[in-house]
């Protein structure tokens, strides 16, 4: 349920990663070396179906605007053979069961059980993970020398000299005949 190209390390320390049969042996790495967010999910799970785009709202938020060391995971339940090979505790009832685990464990009192909404997830996150928001890296102001440039552009309603010339041509044609009458 991550993005796709999201198997490989992040600069900022937090590894954003979708379990498949091809990956176990670098999730069972990932996972049980520190701290971890897990999600337990089935594609055929209407309540897992509800909540991808959330996580994948999370997923991208963490990468973009978070620092620190810790695994996000999704793990697709409906292989079995690839979670039975996983070496993580697998302690879930129902789907969608997000989890907050230390070395492959399941922490106590790490089940979420907040709302499916990405902003209340990334809450579980900063509270249950070791991350922090990235602060925004502001831009030197730029000095500003001279005054200010005049415009190439023609301003709108500026007529060209011929546009004039005509213009008072039909003007004078104008009095002329209004002084004959």
């Amino acid at each position: 349920m991550a993005p796709k190209n999201s198997n490989t390390p992040q600069m900022s320390g937090i590894k954003i990663i979708s379990v498949t049969s091809g990956n176990v042996d670098k999730a069972n790495k990932l996972l049980t070396q520190g701290h971890a967010m897990v999600e337990f999910f089935h594609p055929n799970c209407g309540h897992c179906q509800t909540l991808k785009p959330e996580w994948k709202k999370m997923c991208f938020q963490l990468k973009k605007n978070y620092k620190g060391n810790a695994t996000i995971a999704a793990i697709d339940c409906s292989d079995q053979e690839m979670l039975d090979k996983l070496t993580i505790d697998k302690n879930f009832q129902g789907f969608p069961t997000i989890l907050h685990m230390i070395n492959g464990k399941s922490v106590g009192g790490g089940e979420y059980q907040g709302d499916r909404t990405s902003a209340d997830l990334l809450k579980f996150a900063e509270n249950k993970l070791p991350i922090s928001r990235q602060e925004e890296k502001l831009q030197p102001a730029t000095v500003f020398k001279g005054g200010a440039k005049k415009s190439t552009k023609r301003r709108r309603g500026r007529r060209t000299n011929k546009r004039r010339t005509s213009k008072r041509r039909t003007n004078k044609r104008r009095r002329q005949r209004k002084n004959k009458k």
